[in-house]
Parts: C-alpha cells; sequence; structure tokens
C-alpha cells in the first residue's frame, strides 16, 4: 500500500514546463502517422483544456492509467498501446526518472549510453584488438515479460522518495490490457512500447552491470537483455558467468538457451545482427538475415494481393524496406573496415 499522497520536491520536476514541452513534442511526433480515429488527434485539439486537467490529476495524486489497448497496425501485426495521455505522462516520468536512477554505461541501449552502433564498434574494438580469447554471448529469456514487479519496484523505492511518482510508477508495473472486454493484468513483467520501459529495464539489473564492468581484464556491455562478457583466461569467463547466473536466479530470469554461446572467440559469434569472427565484425548475422527476407517476402506478398492501383506503392515500401535494411548493414560492416581488420583477413 503506498504512502498518502504528498507535494515533493520532484513534482514541480515532472510537471516543469520545460520538461512538458519536450514530453508534449515526443508525443506529437511519435503518432503523427496515426490514424484519423486515434485519440492523439482529440487531445492535440482539446490540449489547452485537456493536458492542464491532467496536470492537476497528477499533482493530486489522483491520474490513473487506462488499460492498454490491442490494436492492429497496418501490415496485420497487433500490438498493445497506451492512450496517448498515458503515453505523455509516461513519458513526463521518463525524463524526471532520467537523472535519478542509476543506469550503468555499459547498458548502452539507455538514451546517452552511445546506442547500437556504438555498441558494435565498441565490440569490435575489442575483438579486433586480440587481447581477449574467451567470450560469453546470450539473451535473457523474455526479460521484459519476465521482471519480477515487486523486486523491481522495491529497488525504484530505494532511489525515488516522492509518493506522486511512486505512486505512478506502481501503477504502470501493474497494467493491465484490454482486448474485445476481456482485461487481463500480467502476473509478471512490464510493458514494452513506451519511453519508460528501456529505462526500467536498464535500471533493473544495475548491481549485475556494475559488478561485471568494474573487474579486470573483463570486458563487458550489455544492449537491452543482449549481454557480451570477453576474458582472457577460461576461468576468468566461468567466474564471470557463474556470477551472471546467479544473479539472474535470485531475479528469476534465464538464459535463452538457442541465443547462448561460450567458448573461444575465434570459434565467430553473432551479435546485435552481426556476425564477428576473430578480427571483428564481417558481416550480417544469419538470424538477421533471415528476418529481413521473412519481412520482404510478407511486404510482396501484401503487394501482390492489393489492386493494382494500389501495387506500385506496395512494391515501393519493399524497396524501401531493402535500401534501409542495406543501410543498417552498410553502417555496421563499414566498423570492421580497418587497414588491420583487411590487412589480417587478406
Amino acid at each position: 500500500m503506498l504512502k498518502p499522497l504528498l507535494m515533493n520536491s520532484l513534482t514541480p520536476s515532472l510537471l516543469g514546463d520545460s520538461q512538458c514541452a519536450t514530453a508534449w513534442q515526443w508525443l506529437c511526433d511519435s503518432r503523427k502517422g496515426f490514424p484519423p480515429n486515434a485519440d492523439i488527434w482529440h487531445l492535440r485539439f482539446h490540449r489547452h483544456s485537456l493536458l492542464p486537467r491532467i496536470h492537476d490529476d497528477i499533482k493530486a495524486g489522483r491520474y490513473r492509467f487506462n488499460p492498454m489497448q490491442i490494436v492492429t497496425c497496418a501490415n496485420g501485426e497487433e500490438i498493445a498501446l497506451w492512450s496517448a495521455a498515458d503515453a505523455y505522462v509516461l513519458k513526463l516520468l521518463t525524463l524526471t526518472l532520467q537523472g535519478i536512477l542509476p543506469v550503468h554505461r555499459s547498458c548502452t541501449h539507455v538514451k546517452g549510453h552511445g546506442g547500437h552502433k556504438a555498441t558494435v564498434q565498441q565490440t569490435h574494438n575489442w575483438v579486433a584488438g586480440g587481447a581477449y580469447s574467451f567470450i560469453c554471448k546470450t539473451d535473457i529469456r523474455g526479460y521484459y515479460a519476465n521482471i519480477d514487479k515487486t523486486q523491481l519496484f522495491t529497488l525504484l523505492e530505494r532511489h525515488v522518495h516522492c509518493p506522486i511518482i511512486l505512486n505512478l510508477l506502481y501503477q504502470f508495473l501493474h497494467y493491465s490490457v484490454e482486448q474485445g472486454g476481456n482485461f487481463h493484468e500480467p502476473r509478471l513483467g512490464i510493458p514494452r512500447g513506451c519511453a519508460l520501459s528501456p529505462l526500467l529495464a536498464g535500471f533493473h539489473l544495475y548491481a549485475l552491470d556494475q559488478d561485471l564492468s568494474k573487474r579486470k581484464q573483463v570486458r563487458y556491455l550489455r544492449f537491452m537483455d543482449d549481454l557480451i562478457i570477453l576474458t582472457r583466461t577460461r576461468w576468468q569467463l566461468k567466474r564471470a558467468v557463474a556470477t551472471m547466473n546467479q544473479w539472474f536466479a535470485d531475479a528469476g530470469l534465464q538464459q535463452h538457451p538457442d541465443k547462448t554461446f561460450i567458448g573461444r572467440l575465434n570459434h565467430g559469434f553473432d551479435w546485435l545482427g552481426y556476425h564477428f569472427n576473430e578480427y571483428g565484425v564481417c558481416r550480417a548475422a544469419a538470424s538477421a538475415i533471415k528476418q529481413a527476407n521473412t519481412k520482404l517476402h510478407r511486404l510482396l506478398e501484401q503487394a501482390r494481393r492489393l489492386p493494382p492501383k494500389k501495387q506500385v506503392a506496395a512494391r515501393q515500401r519493399a524497396v524501401d524496406y531493402v535500401t534501409r535494411w542495406q543501410r543498417w548493414l552498410n553502417a555496421g560492416i563499414t566498423i570492421g573496415s580497418q587497414p588491420n581488420w583487411l590487412g589480417q583477413l587478406s
């Protein structure tokens, strides 16, 4: 049971003019392509009356998140979506908590910590340097869906002392999903598809990130639920993996058996969509190529079923997808296009 809601020093920060403007602009940009019947347009049209009401509800501690709605995208995929007002409040929470919750620098998916390409670059530099011989590359099985809500909220209470923000976080963790009049509240996990989720996912593993990052002669990175450990000796790797597994057991998490590789680095490994050999990044991972082919075939099949007048635009979407994927691939391969790497290959 949460404490009585009282004003706290964090509440003005949560609803600061600059922060509200940033959150509002983010919401408008992220949902500008939504269909005409989406609630974002109602909120935008009536923003002068609705936004002050939302702010007042937050300050009074009476704001309540609505159940997430299952919606069908243009490609037929079903996703759970927050209402526009809830997405706005969650963005405000994210902007406020970014400066409060500790997230280790080795957690690179969080904004300001490098991102995808910087993670690939750093991994390439370590591998190409030749100082490390052993690797553990793994993925947490269903990470977002298996986070213990109680455990995460207890960790949050150590860093957040504002009852209003804690109330919103508690609601977020104990979210519900509505589809066709049926409501479901997952026992485990946090929802994906909002600004707050990556921050909490990064914060949740802070203790593990801190432990493995400070070990001598051990290199460690994590991108969301993908982890990589590089060591000089087999014994160093065994100790690091034992620590990781113990932390996973305490948190109720598991390694994904099909996405785990432990062994010598010169055997090669897949990481973040690329394949690495002993000289660094060299090509796209087989799983990334398979996923891209599946998406391309789906787009072409959708185009084939459309009337002739609409097929041209649909096929252009397939062409655009291939162009974007090739650009993504080239950006990673270029990382490995260094003279020492090319010379060793030849």
